[in-house]
């Protein structure tokens, strides 16, 4: 697709022609995806990196891929797994352990 084939309907252009109109849908998919990180910034000291990371990347599966259950429960668990594995042990980052301090 070329800058010609965009219809006028897919794009609102301000004044200084430079603004895109979402449909409505993707609007929300952008909320939702600015809620989480704003969720994350705030609960990542609370709940720990792990426990976080797991929760971020489980309600984006599950909200904004519309993945099932298993499929959004391993895949998270997985991320979460392997970020804690690569900061943590790999790079010896101090991330933030909240609730899992006594277990890691």
């Amino acid at each position: 697709m070329t800058t010609t084939d965009i219809t006028q309907d897919e794009l609102a252009l301000n004044t200084t022609g430079s603004v895109f109109k979402l449909p409505a849908g993707e609007v929300k998919l952008v909320l939702y995806v600015i809620a989480g990180m704003t969720a994350y910034a705030f609960l990542l000291d609370l709940l720990g990196f792990l426990f976080c990371t797991f929760l971020l990347v489980a309600f984006y599966l599950k909200v904004i891929a519309a993945r099932r259950w298993p499929v959004t429960l391993s895949f998270a668990a997985a991320v979460a797994l392997a970020s804690h594995f690569f900061f943590d042990v790999l790079l010896k980052a101090e991330m933030p352990r909240g609730l899992l301090s006594w277990l890691i």
